[in-house]
């Protein structure tokens, strides 16, 4: 389970998403995990700011957070998702 979780979060942060570009491939990953997890999906928003409400089950718990990231930059030290020492490195692997 913990390695299927590393490798999620290091597939989002692999797609390009930086602000303002196309959202769909991103959008797409989440909708297709949701999906696996036999989560009802229902899309949002428009083909510039584009919304994914994932529902399981009944209850009164929210996840939200977003899909843009911006890029790294030029001073960035590590590949864009590198697992090491039990940490995940790349922009947006800690900002929700």
């Amino acid at each position: 389970m913990k390695r299927q979780m590393v490798d999620t979060l290091a597939d989002l942060i692999k797609i390009s998403s930086d602000p303002p570009s196309d959202k769909h491939e991103i959008l797409d990953y989440v909708q297709s995990f949701t999906e696996q997890a036999r989560m009802r999906n229902s899309l949002h928003g428009d083909s510039h700011v584009p919304a994914l409400l994932a529902e399981y089950g009944q209850g009164g718990v929210v996840l939200a957070g977003h899909l843009d990231t911006p890029s790294v930059g030029d001073n960035w030290s590590f590949s864009q998702s590198q697992f090491t020492g039990g940490r995940m490195y790349g922009r947006g692997s800690a900002d929700m």
